[in-house]
């Protein structure tokens, strides 16, 4: 995994999508056409980006957005970069997003495959949200997307469990899959630079993992656990995590006819790596970690498996 290579840094190929609408101005649109058309015809326009000649001239008129594929198509072809920066993006009839950085937060996408969701419906609609009970996660959550693009959320909380669901618009969702992929079945995390490996585990840890204290005869004790439905993904984030030093064991657990796996974190030395280098952006999950480290002790390298382990005192 290279350390100057990220994975996490929009494409021009993550917005060339015949989903994806660009919101130009007429300066903008006017300049990249009279460039072309002193080229060529419309019609070979057409021919040569594969398009409908009626609607690339209505393209070119003004009366229709340009897709992601067609105005990408169009630089292209005059051998043009655009800039992404500021770039308004859109469904074709709803209002615009705009791209205010290409970077993309590990952290977001951590939490997106804890308790998020990021897939194509079967009507080729996005779904695209996180959920969380606490507040201030949600908030977190809406920074994170905020530091890449401008743009408004739909918000709302079940009263029934007093879940908080932040949405943010499908366009941005859409982008994301681009980039990473569905979430769904069975997946793995993207790669990642030993630089990006902290953030996106704080997200997977803050949506699916607690830390616990355990009462056992010789004292005190804790450990850190992820929990995930994939055994795949538990053993890749157990690799990423032994690439920056945290020693991790992947356990099944099942109850009342739930099965999952844990990636858990048990070594002492491995605990005070996971606390100081991922640390966590959920209020009760850091305060917990602050508690640990003052409080409590450590357990040794050979703890007993999860199945032995006594009542949990608590879990956050």
């Amino acid at each position: 995994m290279s350390e100057n290579k990220t994975q996490f840094k929009l494409r021009l190929a993550d917005l060339n999508d015949r989903s994806i609408f660009i919101n130009w101005d007429s300066q903008e649109r006017e300049r990249i056409f009279s460039k072309a058309l002193s080229l060529m015809k419309l019609t070979d326009i057409a021919k040569l980006i594969t398009y409908d000649l009626p609607t690339l001239s209505e393209v070119k008129n003004g009366s229709v957005k340009p897709s992601g594929y067609v105005y990408f198509s169009l630089y292209s072809l005059l051998n043009l970069k655009p800039n992404l920066m500021n770039l308004k993006i859109s469904s074709r009839n709803y209002s615009f997003v705009k791209v205010l950085s290409p970077n993309i937060s590990p952290e977001l996408m951590g939490l997106l495959h804890s308790d998020g969701m990021l897939k194509k419906n079967k009507n080729k609609g996005i779904n695209c949200f996180f959920c969380n009970q606490n507040k201030k996660l949600i908030n977190h959550f809406k920074e994170l997307v905020r530091s890449s693009f401008d743009c408004r959320f739909l918000e709302f909380k079940d009263k029934r469990d007093k879940t908080y669901y932040i949405h943010p618009p499908s366009i941005v969702g859409r982008i994301l899959i681009n980039r990473f992929g569905e979430k769904k079945g069975v997946f793995l995390p993207p790669l990642l630079s030993k630089s990006e490996i902290p953030g996106y585990i704080r997200g997977l840890f803050d949506g699916d993992g607690s830390i616990y204290f355990h009462k056992l005869k010789s004292g005190k004790s804790s450990r850190i656990q992820i929990s995930m439905q994939n055994k795949s993904f538990a053993e890749k984030i157990s690799l990423l995590l032994s690439l920056i030093g945290i020693y991790s064991r992947v356990q099944f657990e099942t109850s009342n006819g739930n099965k999952w796996w844990n990636v858990d974190v048990a070594r002492k030395e491995s605990i005070l790596k996971f606390i100081n280098k991922i640390n966590s952006s959920h209020p009760k999950k850091k305060k917990r970690m602050v508690f640990a480290k003052r409080n409590f002790k450590f357990p040794l390298a050979n703890l007993p498996n999860i199945s032995s382990v006594p009542r949990l005192v608590y879990q956050y």
